[in-house]
Formats: structure tokens, C-alpha cells, sequence
């Protein structure tokens, strides 16, 4: 395989090394001016479909694309496979497979790619992209290999060609790689790292296992080993502007970024400078954060449910996955659906996903760049289609950010159903009774140490909610759901034994324990770091058969944003709830106290250990008004029970929306760490939504429930 070296420091003029034993740059690397100019000057809108939000989303998601007519299929299509939690799972189904060293019927080989995606190209796409309009796929199923998706892919296709009796190939595949860090950790190679608040001191207890473990043999450990999983820097979109000018109509790539398989196409496709063009990058990224987690614009995942599951088409059973038509004019971009397909898209379920999980709006950090979101607007066009515009960029950090995984324990979680009266309160008791049991066997029985975490909810009981909670002694029937946590697995074998006999030595209507014993799995944890791009890794491009040239980059900027401060309006850190303020109001003749969720819309979901909450006023006249009352110290107090700290708010006026940023316990560690049920916080909204109590004028409170009757009424 062919090696070539190129510092792309701006996108119009990547320089490649002139050593004579190089091959000529590739055709589509050597386009003209004019060609390029063209590109540019285009008005036409330029579109871009999304098919997948993460890994086990639908997979009949792409043939809604290949399927519709031709002239609505997009130019490009995307999809977002990736997550740490799902760098994690790959992690350690690459581990089975060293063990094992055979062949899976149910995964890949090495296990560390997504190789469903190549079932859904083969089964979807092969026989129809000759008809179709589509450009290029760009997704980020390489996950820990892509390279080896891309020999998966590329040996599907010898075989397509063979059984057809040969032709030309359909499919340009290039991989985008180089983000894999986990060596370099391994190796002892920490220059340029720093850490990241939110992970507190957790990298550097991490560290310092990882020497003990290259320094030490396993019977020597006087620490629990630690096991790291992945490391990967997130990488923005160079790479895969590369492969596009590669001639790659499919492109695979490791840990990029969700927003970047979007940016890129249209990097690609308007010839923009990485280095000055930042509005419009930020224009771009924002298209690719709105449509990057599928559905969730198009009506999943909304507050008002019912308005996506009464469409005038097929509601959930069709939903419509979106479509971005980017104006390359003014650098907006319209917001859309198939035609007969289910959901909605309207301002609403823009606005929300647009707040899903941002931080401070004002600083949306990518690699690329760094996104104002705080005076973005949307606006409603007709049907299903919403205008977005005014998003602002300036220039990327100094400094990339690396996610790592890593375990050192084991969990095992066992759920019962118990019915009847105080059902709640029986379960409770159950719950102790067992721990108590596994752990007075484990000291005597094993002389082994007690579980050294474990978790009890009974769900049903709103037993998320805390003290909100409305049902916790009148619920007829709940689930116990037990986890516990221990260096040796050998210790979660007692708990899995003392699950069912529950049912015969303790509580009357315990059922649900029949199917089979709980199995342990690995606790995985989290942590961050950022690295200075001076000693990050080199992008690596492996560009399309026949030659497979591989091309290095270098993420790198002429520019640099070294100093992001906060944009926060509103901090509270607060150890007590107060009850100031927490009681209704009295009602007049022009003001009145109603629910959050009859004046807002609101979405909520994890960065890590910390949560992100973003709530929209309905009506923008309410924006004044409850800003002085959902206060970050209101947030807090709310989910005061769920041990939050530091309560960031952040104004987004464009939108008349905030976003609150909970650091903190908030969600348990969050991702696969956490030992809740809702270990990402997609539940808080809805829990703040219906808890909290505002007060606001009667006659925009009225404004806004006629306005809602009258959609009701239209969807029916």
C-alpha cells in the first residue's frame, strides 16, 4: 500500500511531499479552477439526509431514502453510529474475539466496526444506486477499524460483481482513521494532555493504574487492574473532505464527530477555506447537529407526542427521517421529511433537538469550529418544512478532545415485578433484605469484601421523581430493580443466586424471576481529556481502490480560539433546596399559575457525567417573564434529589429557549458507569416539565391553548 503525506492547512491547497517515488495526485484531486468555481457559485440547495441516530436504530431507515422517488432521494446521505458508550461495547467485542479467535456468525471478525452497515448497502442500496442522485454515504461505522470496514465492503462488492458476471464497480470506498489513541496510552505517551472539569480526578486515577498495570504482572497488582477500552480523539471533518475530492462515494470513518458528516459534503461542495470561513461552517454544523440524531427533529423524542403521532401520513410506523436543504447563498438551511411519512416537523421539534445536549450555546466546540448558537431562529415555512438561519462561528480550539473508557469492576442487575397492596413499600424491603443476605454471605461464607456500589429503584413508583413523586404509596404493581458492583465477579454469582428465592422466603406477589439467572458485565467508566493538536495524532485517509493510497493529515489551523469563557446568565451551586418560591402562586384576573409543560417545550440528555436540560418558551412573549423565574437555582431544586451541583444557565434569545448544564452526580456518572435506569437524563425534562409551576399572564396562557386545540383538532 501506497503512503502520502499531506499538511491540510486550508482546504483550497492541501500540500503534498514531492518525493519522485510518489504518484501523481489522483483525477478528482486535480480539478480546475473553474471546476471548483462552479461548485461555489451554485445557488441551488444542496441536500443532505440522515438515516440513522446510533447504533441499533432502524435499519429500514435507508431503504425510506433508496425507496422514494428519485428526484427526492438527498445528495448526500449520513449516519451516526457512534457514542462512548458505543466505542465501549465495540471495545470489548473486540476483546471477545482475541479470546476467542474465531469467527462470529453474529459479529465482525475483529468486531471492532459496525459491519451491519454493509448488510443494510448490499440488502438497500446495490441494486438501486444507479437510479438514484445520491453523491456519497458518509458515516462513522468504522468505529475501532475502519479500514476493515472498508475491506468488508470492498469484498461484498468483488463478490455482488462476480455473481452478476462483472462490471464496473458501484462502490468508491474510503476510510478515515487516525483518532485510534489507545497505544499511545499503553505506551506511556501523556504529552499535551490535560484535563476536562467535568471528569473531576478520574484521569489521573486512571493513569496511574494504567502504570501499575504495564509495570507489574497481574499476581503482583496491588490495585484492581484497569482495563482500558478505547481512546479516541474526535476528529473533524478534513479526513473526509479529502476522500470526497478522492472521487469516494462511501466513506467510513473512526470517533468523528456527528456534526462533521454533514459539514464535510458541503466543505466539499462550496470549496470553503477551513481557515476564514467560520460563519459558514458553523452554518454547516449546525445542520449536521439538527439532523445527526435522526428522527428526533422530525417528531421523536417530543414533548408534544401527540402532534407527531397524529399526522396526516402513517405517524410512528413511518416516521420520516430528515432532510436538509442547505442555501449556500445566505448559508441557511430548511429542515424537511419524505413526503408520506410520518412524524412533524415544525418550529418546536427543530428548536428542541436544536437544544438537545449543547453546553453554552455560544461555544459549541467543535474540531472545525466553534459554534454560536445563541442567535440562531427558526422559522415555519409551510408543512413540514422549518427555515433555520444565523448561526456565527469563529475559530476551532487549541485543543481536541479525547474520550477514553476503561473498567476495572463488574455489575449485575436483576429485576422483580411486585404486586398488590403497598407493592412500593414491599419492594423496598425485598430489595434490603437481599443485599443484606448477599452481603452477610459474602463475608462469612467467602471472606470477601462487601459490593462496593449498589443501586435499588422500584420503578413505577415514580421513584425518579423523589420527593415529587405522586404515586410512591398507591402504586399497585412495580419493578424492583436491584445492581451491584464488585472487583470479582465471582462475588455478583452470590447475588444472582438469592434473586428468586425471593418469591417463596419473602414478600407476597413477587413474580417476573423465571427468566433465568442475571449475568455480569464489565462496568464501564468514563473519562476525558483534551490533547493540544500539537501532539494529536495524524489524520490518516485511506482513499479507494485500485490503488488504496493512503493520505496523512494533520488537524491543524492557521487560527486558533485559546480562550473560551462562559456565556452562562445564571450559576447556582447550592448544598439545600428552598422552599422560596416552590408554592403556587395565588391566581388573579390576569395572571395564573399553570404546569411548565402548558407554556414550554424542553429536551434533556447527558455530555458525559453531567446533564444537559434545554427549555423553549411556546410563546416568545414568556421569555422575559420566566426568566425570572426558572432560575438555575430553580433547576437545582428541583432535581435536588438526584444530588446535582453547579447549575449553569445559558440564553439562547434567538429561540427564546435556555439551556441548563447540571454538573455533579446528576445522573450517577452517566453512560455505562451510571447504575440508574435513566443513566443519560433523557427523562429530566419531562420530569422538570411536569413538576415545576410558573406563573404567567392568563391571556397568553389562553393564546397558547387555543393554538394548541386548533392543531389538535387539524391533526385529526
Amino acid at each position: 500500500m501506497e503512503r502520502r503525506n499531506v499538511e491540510m492547512e486550508s482546504s483550497t491547497s492541501p500540500r503534498r511531499n514531492s518525493h519522485p517515488s510518489h504518484p501523481p495526485p489522483p483525477l478528482n484531486l486535480r480539478k480546475s479552477f473553474l471546476h471548483s468555481a462552479l461548485r461555489t457559485m451554485s445557488p441551488s440547495p444542496i441536500s443532505i439526509g440522515c438515516f440513522s441516530a446510533f447504533w441499533g436504530d432502524s435499519p429500514h431507515a435507508l431503504s425510506q431514502f433508496i425507496n422514494a422517488p428519485a428526484h427526492s432521494c438527498p445528495q448526500y446521505l449520513i449516519a451516526d453510529y457512534l457514542s462512548e458508550v458505543t466505542m465501549a461495547i465495540l471495545a470489548r467485542i473486540s476483546h471477545q474475539h482475541a479470546r476467542k479467535n474465531a469467527p462470529s456468525q453474529q459479529l465482525p471478525q475483529n468486531g471492532g466496526y459496525i459491519a451491519e452497515f454493509a448488510s443494510l448497502l448490499q440488502r438497500d442500496l446495490w441494486a438501486k444506486w444507479p437510479q438514484r442522485s445520491l453523491k456519497a454515504i458518509i458515516v462513522n461505522a468504522g468505529g475501532l477499524d475502519p479500514v476493515g470496514l472498508k475491506r468488508h465492503l470492498e469484498t461484498i462488492q468483488e463478490v455482488l460483481l462476480k455473481k452478476e458476471g462483472g462490471g464496473k464497480p458501484q462502490w468508491r470506498v474510503a476510510a478515515v482513521y487516525g483518532d485510534d489513541m489507545r497505544q499511545n496510552l499503553l505506551s506511556q505517551h501523556w504529552e499535551g494532555f490535560s484535563i476536562v472539569d467535568q471528569s473531576e480526578n478520574l484521569p489521573h486515577a486512571l493513569k496511574k493504574q494504567l502504570e501499575v498495570s504495564s509495570t507489574k504482572s497481574d499476581k503482583q497488582q496491588d490495585v484492581p487492574k484497569t482495563k482500558l477500552l478505547s481512546a479516541n480523539v474526535y476528529i473533524g471533518a478534513r479526513g473526509i473532505v479529502e476522500a470526497l475530492r478522492s472521487g469516494a462515494n462511501i466513506i467510513v470513518t473512526g470517533r468523528c464527530v456527528d456534526s462533521a458528516l454533514a459539514l464535510a459534503p458541503l466543505m466539499y461542495e462550496l470549496n470553503w477555506d477551513f481557515d476564514k470561513d467560520y460563519d459558514a461552517m458553523a452554518s454547516a454544523s449546525l445542520v449536521g447537529h439538527i439532523i445527526e440524531c435522526g428522527c428526533q427533529c422530525t417528531g421523536g423524542n417530543f414533548t408534544d407526542w401527540k402532534d407527531s403521532l397524529q399526522g396526516h401520513t402513517s405517524g410512528w410506523t413511518n416516521v420520516g427521517f430528515p432532510i436538509a436543504e442547505f442555501n449556500p447563498v445566505d448559508l441557511s438551511c430548511v429542515i424537511t421529511k419524505l413526503p408520506n411519512t410520518g412524524g412533524i416537523v415544525n418550529e418546536a421539534t427543530v428548536t428542541e433537538q436544536i437544544l438537545y445536549e449543547i453546553q453554552d450555546p455560544a461555544n459549541y466546540i467543535l474540531p472545525d469550529v466553534i459554534v454560536d448558537l445563541s442567535q440562531v431562529q427558526v422559522k415555519y415555512l409551510g408543512e413540514n418544512r422549518v427555515r433555520v438561519s444565523r448561526a456565527r462561528g469563529k475559530a476551532p480550539p487549541r485543543k481536541l478532545k479525547i474520550c477514553l473508557t476503561h473498567t476495572s469492576k463488574y455489575k449485575m442487575e436483576a429485576t422483580l415485578m411486585i404486586g398488590g397492596l403497598d407493592a412500593a413499600a414491599k419492594a423496598r424491603e425485598v430489595g434490603r433484605a437481599i443485599l443484606a443476605r448477599c452481603n452477610e454471605i459474602l463475608s462469612t461464607k467467602y471472606h470477601m469484601n462487601a459490593y462496593s456500589d449498589t443501586y435499588m429503584e422500584t420503578l413505577g413508583a415514580e421513584h425518579t421523581y423523589g420527593p415529587h413523586s405522586l404515586t410512591s404509596g398507591t402504586s399497585r404493581e412495580v419493578i424492583l430493580r436491584l445492581v451491584v458492583v464488585h472487583e470479582n465477579p465471582k462475588a455478583l454469582y452470590v447475588f444472582a443466586r438469592e434473586i428468586a428465592p425471593a418469591a417463596t422466603g419473602m414478600a407476597p406477589g413477587i413474580t417476573g424471576a423465571g427468566s433465568g439467572r442475571p449475568r455480569e458485565q464489565p462496568l464501564i467508566e468514563y473519562a476525558a481529556y483534551l490533547i493540544d493538536r500539537d501532539h494529536a495524532p495524524l489524520i490518516r485517509v485511506e482513499l479507494p481502490q485500485p490503488k488504496s493510497v493512503t493520505v496523512e493529515l494533520q488537524e491543524k489551523s492557521r487560527h486558533y480560539t485559546n480562550e473560551i469563557s462562559s456565556n452562562a446568565d445564571d450559576v447556582y451551586q447550592g448544598q439545600e433546596p428552598t422552599l422560596d418560591g416552590m408554592n403556587d402562586s395565588p391566581d388573579s384576573s390576569d395572571q395564573i399559575t399553570v404546569s411548565l409543560h402548558s407554556v414550554c417545550h424542553a429536551r434533556s440528555g447527558d455530555k458525559g457525567p453531567t446533564c444537559n436540560i434545554g427549555i423553549r418558551c411556546r410563546d416568545a412573549r414568556l421569555y422575559p417573564i420566566l426568566s425570572k423565574q426558572l432560575t438555575a437555582q430553580k433547576i437545582h431544586d428541583t432535581l435536588f434529589h438526584l444530588s446535582p451541583s453547579r447549575v449553569n444557565r445559558y440564553a439562547l434569545p434567538g429561540i427564546h429557549a435556555w439551556n441548563f448544564l447540571i454538573g455533579g452526580s446528576i445522573l450517577g456518572g452517566g453512560g455505562l458507569s451510571s447504575l440508574r435506569t435513566d443513566r443519560q437524563g433523557k427523562a429530566l425534562a419531562q420530569q422538570c416539565l411536569s413538576v415545576i409551576r410558573v406563573t404567567v399572564p392568563r391571556e397568553i396562557y389562553n393564546d397558547i391553548r387555543r393554538e394548541r386545540r386548533s392543531l389538535l383538532q387539524s391533526n385529526l
